[in-house]
């Protein structure tokens, strides 16, 4: 069975991407791969908040990399209101999906370590007016649905009119929607284990699980998490692409009926992101119904269902730092989902250079679902020859984050260990975690000393990894094996690879 092109992921990324590639050629031919259920995809869990400014950190300028990572969010973040209206031209109204028309309220409380959220929130406060982008700075006391504990106390906050939300699910119903009525896409529900490739190097398609073969022009691996298996399987990119963790994370789908009208949630409410994770936060949707979420522990191998810890930390960080009251609203669902995140905690993005044939989306992380509008007509320009680079010098991100790459160092390795010990010990302050005692140095030495050995001891490397404060989690559930072997296979691949840190 042949197609014009094979897109391996059924979520945001692989959906728009088949749009895009249908609005430039109609009599395309697409196959879109992946499980009906879409079960532990990210967007599934997603609160779909359409944040920019929301998700800044003191470091979103400090180098090519962040400021690229930055200015996508906000040339999408753009684009959102156009492509919804074009999506909603094409598809009966009864399936319009819609932009929730209140804004964001960004809260710094004494929850979170204050030398972070305080720079984060700074951080915010200078971009908004370096783009000019509207925003107020509010009392706490007049947020509405704002209604925290006591140990959770504001210090600032801000409203940003622009930074909206969208309920996720709609949007990728309505993709499914103009992707069927086309009658050019075929839906294969069943996951791809392997990427077929010819002896010239040129993708010919793919292998499912159930060992059916599609045969394809052109392979988009947009498959979350899952893509490590499809980058597994062609031993020419071994070692060449970043290895991809899931960012585990948990939310809930809340009713609101049973809220006194003063308790409802009526706008984004959140809090600066931390550790390696968004801040809590809680997105209004359609009809009585609420998000809340999300926590990010990464993993090596995908779990099913949501873990108990993760459920109560969030319910319990919603109810301290947004509203005490959430806990008398209902719980609809309870979604769990695995956000793509690469050993260097950047996106993989573009076509393969040593694959033909063979483009990659992933490693998106939280930015998956808001960056899908721009990701995809990206990939479309780049696959009809339409690419158009960036003014002022700017690197195309399709050429800064390439799928085939070794690690993007933006920092010194002890830098790294340094910030790896400090999220850590700023996530045990969010949590209110109690310390081991009896240490024979300071904790923060103490710790930097840990991460240093597993770096050195279990990966045998001095690579500065953007996701090192998570090593010490994942290296004592397993023995590291898997991020040692890729380490390793990817100073193969690029070597000699200059240590080298890009500015």
């Amino acid at each position: 069975m042949g197609f014009d092109h094979i897109i391996v992921g059924n979520s945001a990324l692989g959906l728009s991407s088949a749009y895009r590639i249908l609005l430039r050629d109609e009599n395309a031919r697409i196959a879109v791969i992946g499980p009906k259920a879409r079960t532990g995809a990210a967007t599934t869990a997603a609160g779909a908040m359409l944040g920019v400014y929301g998700e800044l950190s003191e470091d979103h300028t400090t180098n090519v990399y962040t400021q690229t990572h930055f200015e996508m969010a906000y040339d999408a973040g753009h684009m959102w209101p156009q492509f919804v209206d074009d999506l909603n031209k094409e598809i009966p109204e009864n399936l319009h999906t819609n932009i929730h028309p209140n804004g964001t309220y960004i809260v710094v409380n004494s929850r979170g370590s204050y030398d972070h959220d305080v720079t984060s929130f700074n951080a915010m406060i200078k971009a908004l007016k370096e783009k000019d982008e509207p925003y107020d700075e509010v009392q706490s006391g007049d947020i509405p649905g704002f209604n925290p504990e006591d140990d959770s106390l504001p210090h600032r906050a801000i409203y940003i009119p622009g930074e909206k939300s969208i309920n996720p699910a709609a949007v990728l119903g309505a993709l499914d929607a103009f992707l069927q009525q086309s009658g050019r896409v075929e839906f294969i529900d069943e996951k791809a284990s392997t990427l077929m490739v010819d002896s010239e190097s040129n993708v010919t398609g793919v292998e499912l699980n159930d060992g059916r073969i599609l045969e394809g022009g052109t392979v988009v691996v947009a498959a979350g998490v899952g893509s490590q298996r499809l980058v597994d399987s062609v031993p020419a990119l071994d070692g060449r692409v970043p290895l991809l963790y899931a960012g585990d994370g948990t939310s809930f789908s809340m009713s609101q009926g049973t809220l006194h009208p003063t308790q409802r949630i009526e706008h984004v409410i959140r809090t600066p992101n931390r550790a390696g994770a968004c801040g809590i936060h809680v997105v209004p949707q359609a009809g009585d119904q609420f998000y809340i979420g999300a926590g990010n522990m990464l993993q090596e191998n995908l779990l099913p269902g949501a873990s108990a810890e993760s459920a109560t930390w969030v319910i319990g960080s919603t109810m301290h730092e947004i509203n005490k009251r959430i806990g008398d609203a209902r719980i609809l669902s309870i979604n769990q989902g695995n956000r793509p995140i690469s050993a260097d905690g950047f996106p993989m993005l573009g076509p393969s250079d040593s694959v033909k044939g063979l483009w990659m989306l992933s490693g998106t992380g939280r930015d998956g679902f808001h960056c899908s509008p721009l990701i995809s007509k990206w990939l479309v320009d780049d696959m009809f020859g339409d690419k158009v680079e960036k003014e002022g010098g700017v690197p195309h991100a399709f050429d800064l984050f390439r799928p085939e790459r070794p690690i993007i160092e933006t920092v010194t390795y002890e830098e790294s260990i340094d910030r790896a010990a400090l999220e850590i010990k700023r996530a045990l302050h969010e949590t209110r975690g109690k310390l081991t005692t009896g240490l024979d140095v300071p904790f923060p030495e103490w710790l930097r000393n840990d991460i240093r050995s597993i770096m050195e001891d279990k990966l045998q490397s001095t690579r500065a990894l953007t996701t090192a404060m998570m090593l010490p989690i994942v290296c004592r559930r397993t023995n590291g094996a898997v991020l040692r072997n890729y380490l390793a296979n990817m100073e193969k691949a690029f070597a000699p690879v200059a240590k080298k840190i890009f500015s």
